[in-house]
């Protein structure tokens, strides 16, 4: 399985549309760019405000488990 790192946002929606083009009344998406076509699932984490404080620490962890190939941290 391969994983498309998204990140963290304040306006989630706009950085995920960077990515893909929704067409909310047929409930579908398409990619932008052929890179993005094989992506089946769409996986979002949300955390309550009372939490905010553990979203870094969260986003961090997975990265470092799950490895997304194109992540500015598991470049160089």
């Amino acid at each position: 399985m391969e994983l498309l790192y998204i990140g963290s946002s304040n306006t989630l929606g706009i950085r995920l549309s960077s990515y893909f083009k929704f067409d909310i009344s047929g409930n579908t998406s398409q990619a932008k760019k052929d890179e993005y076509k094989n992506y089946e699932w769409l996986i979002t984490i949300a955390l309550i405000d009372k939490f905010w404080f553990l979203a870094s620490s969260l986003e961090l962890f997975l990265i470092d488990k799950l490895r997304p190939k194109n992540n500015k941290i598991n470049k160089g």
